[in-house]
């Protein structure tokens, strides 16, 4: 009946609807500038438009087929050169760096997950979210995620909006 929680639903409005009733047979005043909600942004859809990646001499791939942007893509188109990095991972913590080579403006490819390395505790490091933040903050134009040639379990699936969804600043 109440279709769920995610933000700007039917079943979202029922639910602070219900919880502002509540508050208000309670006693209870506003706090937030004398409102009962605060205004925030987020990702509420993610459209894809006409896109495709492609190099060299006209090998292309496109989305839904051979890609999926990831829900924490940022928008943008760029030209770049590339650079692959193993799995985009900058751990000084464990004295771990994929980063050894310049990738400022250029696309990054980075495999997904982690490497199994004896005595060094990766896991921390291995979420896309992560990798998206360091590309970015490394200054790379772009962030290209790929499952290992040992690991291609991952299916294709298509962007949603994900609780903590915002941009990565990047295109992923």
């Amino acid at each position: 009946e109440l279709q769920g929680r995610l933000p700007a639903t039917k079943g979202d409005t029922l639910a602070y609807t219900y919880i502002i009733e509540d508050m208000k047979r309670s006693g209870l005043k506003p706090g937030y500038n004398g409102k009962w909600l605060q205004d925030f942004k987020f990702v509420s859809n993610i459209n894809i438009v006409k896109s495709e990646f492609s190099w060299g001499e006209g090998d292309k791939l496109f989305p839904g087929t051979d890609f999926v942007p990831v829900d924490k893509s940022g928008n943008g188109m760029t030209d770049a050169e590339v650079a692959f990095i193993n799995y985009g991972i900058s751990a000084p913590d464990v004295k771990y760096d994929d980063y050894s080579t310049e990738i400022e403006g250029k696309i990054v490819f980075a495999m997904l997950g982690y490497p199994d390395i004896k005595g060094k505790d990766l896991s921390g490091h291995g979420s896309i979210d992560k990798k998206i933040q360091v590309a970015r903050d490394k200054g790379a134009a772009g962030l290209v995620l790929f499952a290992s040639p040992e690991d291609q379990t991952m299916p294709l699936r298509k962007p949603r909006y994900t609780v903590g969804s915002g941009t990565g600043g990047i295109p992923v």
